[in-house]
């Protein structure tokens, strides 16, 4: 793709804005999120001409410059929240509250990474994102839990192209997300969209031998009978 560098370079500076004050500078917060799901939906829409058009396989260059794009959003999603696994002490409620704003304020992109409702066109991500947007998903499970499924269903639907089921990083973010679901949120499992995902997501990991998703989706079956 064309000008891939200045996009990334667009979404870093852009990332700038949207600091830990979601009421600080809103216009310039608006168009931050505005130019990442511009950058997303231009990468989306190539990519499906490309698959198009020729054999991804043939033409790796350009599939690997739009997995970048939707890289760099992904990226900087995650440290606009401050996410990290290796936070020695947990996150304070001052914290906790800053995130639950600043998640919020990202969702619309968010689900432009995710879900892409009224995007055409198979979905891809490359593996080490989808395992950025887990950990995301993960810490932010508890402010929007049926939203936060669906996403990560969608991410792991998308990484799954690129073996990303197979990887041991994965299964552990997985058996995260849906032990937390099982303890704290069993009540958006009513909606059966929100199960069908769930459990759809666990049989990827399911099929590529993983026993902990087996044991999960049993524990899933019993949750929603």
């Amino acid at each position: 793709m064309a000008f891939e560098r200045e996009i990334i370079e667009g979404i870093y500076a852009a990332s700038g804005y949207l600091g830990p004050d979601p009421k600080k500078e809103p216009e310039g917060r608006h168009r931050a999120r505005e130019l990442m799901i511009r950058a997303l939906v231009s990468a989306y829409r190539a990519l499906e001409i490309l698959d198009a058009e020729i054999d991804r396989v043939d033409d790796p260059k350009s599939f690997g410059k739009l997995l970048h794009i939707i890289e760099a959003v992904a990226v900087r999603v995650y440290h606009t929240l401050d996410i990290s696994p290796y936070r020695p002490e947990p996150a304070s409620a001052l914290e906790q509250a800053t995130r639950r704003d600043l998640y919020f304020e990202l969702k619309p992109v968010l689900e432009f990474l995710t879900v892409r409702r009224s995007l055409k066109g198979k979905h891809y991500w490359a593996s080490h994102t989808a395992h950025e947007l887990m950990q995301t998903l993960n810490v932010c499970l508890s402010f929007d839990p049926a939203p936060i499924i669906q996403f990560a269903a969608a991410a792991c639907r998308a990484a799954s192209v690129m073996s990303y089921h197979f990887e041991p990083d994965s299964i552990e973010e997985i058996v995260k997300l849906v032990e937390h679901v099982l303890a704290d949120h069993r009540d958006v499992l009513r909606e059966p969209t929100i199960a069908k995902d769930l459990g759809e997501m666990l049989d990827l990991f399911v099929s590529a031998g993983w026993p902990q998703a087996m044991s999960l989706t049993f524990r899933l079956d019993e949750a929603i009978r």
